[in-house]
Protein backbone atom coordinates (compact mmCIF):
# COMPACT_ATOMS: atom_id res chain seq x y z
CA UNK A 1 0.00 0.00 0.00
CA UNK A 2 3.12 2.12 1.32
CA UNK A 3 4.36 1.46 -2.83
CA UNK A 4 0.99 2.80 -4.40
CA UNK A 5 1.21 5.82 -2.39
CA UNK A 6 4.76 6.91 -3.37
CA UNK A 7 4.09 6.56 -6.78
CA UNK A 8 0.58 8.19 -7.02
CA UNK A 9 2.46 11.27 -4.89
CA UNK A 10 5.39 10.89 -7.89
CA UNK A 11 3.04 10.31 -10.61
CA UNK A 12 1.21 13.61 -9.39
CA UNK A 13 4.31 15.75 -8.49
CA UNK A 14 5.41 15.39 -12.30
CA UNK A 15 2.39 15.84 -13.63
CA UNK A 16 1.93 19.06 -11.85
CA UNK A 17 5.84 20.04 -12.78
CA UNK A 18 5.21 19.16 -16.60
CA UNK A 19 1.87 21.12 -16.83
CA UNK A 20 3.51 24.44 -14.31
CA UNK A 21 6.21 24.06 -17.53
CA UNK A 22 3.62 24.42 -19.90
CA UNK A 23 2.15 27.11 -18.96
CA UNK A 24 5.15 28.95 -18.48
CA UNK A 25 6.19 28.02 -21.65
CA UNK A 26 2.76 29.40 -23.11
CA UNK A 27 2.54 32.37 -21.15
CA UNK A 28 6.21 33.43 -22.23
CA UNK A 29 5.11 33.17 -25.90
CA UNK A 30 2.54 35.08 -26.02
CA UNK A 31 3.61 38.81 -25.40
CA UNK A 32 6.36 39.56 -27.57
CA UNK A 33 5.48 43.47 -28.88
CA UNK A 34 3.98 45.73 -25.93
CA UNK A 35 2.94 48.91 -26.47
CA UNK A 36 4.80 51.83 -24.71
CA UNK A 37 3.47 54.74 -25.68
CA UNK A 38 -0.45 56.07 -26.14
CA UNK A 39 -1.13 59.20 -28.95
CA UNK A 40 -4.50 60.62 -29.31
CA UNK A 41 -5.97 63.79 -31.57
CA UNK A 42 -8.56 65.93 -30.92
CA UNK A 43 -11.47 64.91 -33.49
CA UNK A 44 -11.73 68.66 -34.93
CA UNK A 45 -7.83 68.04 -35.70
CA UNK A 46 -8.73 65.73 -38.07
CA UNK A 47 -11.85 67.42 -39.71
CA UNK A 48 -9.55 70.55 -39.94
CA UNK A 49 -6.16 68.80 -41.99
CA UNK A 50 -6.75 66.59 -44.64
CA UNK A 51 -3.53 64.85 -42.60
CA UNK A 52 -2.45 63.84 -39.33
CA UNK A 53 0.30 61.44 -38.73
CA UNK A 54 -0.05 59.57 -35.03
CA UNK A 55 3.32 58.04 -34.01
CA UNK A 56 2.58 54.81 -31.35
CA UNK A 57 5.54 53.45 -29.85
CA UNK A 58 6.31 49.85 -29.66
CA UNK A 59 8.85 47.63 -27.69
CA UNK A 60 10.05 44.29 -29.41
CA UNK A 61 10.35 42.05 -26.06
CA UNK A 62 11.43 39.07 -27.53
CA UNK A 63 14.51 36.83 -28.31
CA UNK A 64 16.25 38.74 -31.09
CA UNK A 65 14.72 40.59 -33.46
CA UNK A 66 12.04 39.77 -36.02
CA UNK A 67 11.23 41.19 -39.80
CA UNK A 68 7.32 43.03 -39.04
CA UNK A 69 5.34 40.99 -42.25
CA UNK A 70 2.37 43.02 -42.27
CA UNK A 71 0.65 45.11 -39.94
CA UNK A 72 -3.49 45.68 -40.25
CA UNK A 73 -5.49 47.31 -37.79
CA UNK A 74 -8.85 45.19 -36.88
CA UNK A 75 -12.38 46.88 -36.47
CA UNK A 76 -14.46 46.23 -33.04
CA UNK A 77 -16.43 43.44 -35.62
CA UNK A 78 -12.72 41.31 -35.77
CA UNK A 79 -12.14 42.92 -39.52
CA UNK A 80 -9.65 44.05 -40.91
CA UNK A 81 -9.80 48.10 -41.45
CA UNK A 82 -10.17 48.28 -45.85
CA UNK A 83 -7.90 50.87 -47.60
CA UNK A 84 -11.03 52.19 -49.36
CA UNK A 85 -13.01 52.52 -45.50
CA UNK A 86 -15.68 55.35 -46.00
CA UNK A 87 -15.17 56.83 -42.85
CA UNK A 88 -11.45 56.64 -42.18
CA UNK A 89 -8.69 55.59 -43.98
CA UNK A 90 -5.34 54.70 -42.19
CA UNK A 91 -1.80 54.16 -43.66
CA UNK A 92 0.57 52.55 -41.66
CA UNK A 93 4.24 53.32 -42.16
CA UNK A 94 7.72 52.87 -39.59
CA UNK A 95 9.55 55.30 -38.58
CA UNK A 96 12.94 54.26 -37.51
CA UNK A 97 14.16 57.50 -35.89
CA UNK A 98 11.29 56.97 -33.17
CA UNK A 99 10.40 60.79 -33.64
CA UNK A 100 6.83 60.84 -34.71
CA UNK A 101 4.12 62.01 -32.17
CA UNK A 102 2.13 63.92 -33.91
CA UNK A 103 2.31 65.61 -36.84
CA UNK A 104 -0.25 67.95 -38.94
CA UNK A 105 -0.61 71.52 -40.61
CA UNK A 106 1.94 73.44 -41.78
CA UNK A 107 5.04 70.92 -41.41
CA UNK A 108 8.64 71.87 -40.83
CA UNK A 109 11.69 70.60 -43.32
CA UNK A 110 12.76 68.46 -40.79
CA UNK A 111 9.29 67.06 -40.22
CA UNK A 112 8.78 66.66 -44.21
CA UNK A 113 12.10 64.85 -44.05
CA UNK A 114 11.26 62.34 -41.46
CA UNK A 115 8.08 61.66 -43.52
CA UNK A 116 10.33 60.72 -46.65
CA UNK A 117 12.13 58.87 -44.34
CA UNK A 118 9.44 56.57 -43.28
CA UNK A 119 9.53 52.61 -44.19
CA UNK A 120 7.08 50.27 -45.29
CA UNK A 121 5.80 48.25 -42.55
CA UNK A 122 5.47 45.00 -45.10
CA UNK A 123 8.71 43.31 -44.71
CA UNK A 124 10.25 45.37 -42.11
CA UNK A 125 13.46 44.17 -40.52
CA UNK A 126 13.91 45.76 -36.86
CA UNK A 127 17.24 46.36 -36.21
CA UNK A 128 16.69 47.68 -32.80
CA UNK A 129 13.84 46.56 -30.56
CA UNK A 130 11.95 50.03 -30.49
CA UNK A 131 9.91 51.04 -33.32
CA UNK A 132 7.64 54.08 -33.93
CA UNK A 133 4.21 52.37 -35.87
CA UNK A 134 3.07 55.72 -37.63
CA UNK A 135 -0.68 56.08 -38.44
CA UNK A 136 -1.38 58.85 -41.27
CA UNK A 137 -4.46 59.18 -40.77
CA UNK A 138 -7.79 61.01 -43.38
CA UNK A 139 -10.54 61.19 -41.97
CA UNK A 140 -13.44 60.82 -44.39
CA UNK A 141 -16.63 61.56 -42.67
CA UNK A 142 -16.69 64.33 -39.96
CA UNK A 143 -19.48 62.55 -37.88
CA UNK A 144 -16.91 59.52 -37.82
CA UNK A 145 -17.50 57.58 -34.56
CA UNK A 146 -14.26 55.72 -33.66
CA UNK A 147 -14.75 51.62 -34.58
CA UNK A 148 -11.36 50.26 -34.04
CA UNK A 149 -10.17 47.39 -31.86
CA UNK A 150 -6.57 46.32 -31.91
CA UNK A 151 -3.31 45.68 -34.41
CA UNK A 152 -2.79 42.84 -36.11
CA UNK A 153 0.92 42.34 -36.15
CA UNK A 154 2.07 39.66 -38.82
CA UNK A 155 5.92 38.70 -37.95
CA UNK A 156 8.29 35.96 -38.60
CA UNK A 157 11.22 34.75 -36.44
CA UNK A 158 13.65 32.06 -37.51
CA UNK A 159 11.25 30.89 -40.30
CA UNK A 160 8.32 30.44 -38.09
CA UNK A 161 5.25 32.98 -38.97
CA UNK A 162 3.52 34.40 -36.02
CA UNK A 163 0.87 36.24 -34.83
CA UNK A 164 -0.02 39.13 -32.06
CA UNK A 165 -2.94 41.09 -31.27
CA UNK A 166 -2.37 44.39 -29.36
CA UNK A 167 -4.93 46.66 -28.26
CA UNK A 168 -5.66 49.94 -30.29
CA UNK A 169 -6.63 52.41 -27.31
CA UNK A 170 -9.08 55.35 -28.72
CA UNK A 171 -7.15 57.37 -30.42
CA UNK A 172 -9.64 60.14 -31.56
CA UNK A 173 -10.96 62.27 -28.86
CA UNK A 174 -14.49 63.98 -28.68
Amino acid sequence: MKKIKRWSLGLVITLVGLVGYFVVEAASNEVEFTSVSHAGVQHNLLVEHEYIYIGKEFEWTGEGLPTIEDINILTNEGEVLEADDSDIQIKLWIDESNQTQILYGDMSEKDLERISNYQKVKGYQMTKPEITLVMQVKLKNPSYQNHLKSFMIEYSQDGKAKKQEVPLKNFIFH
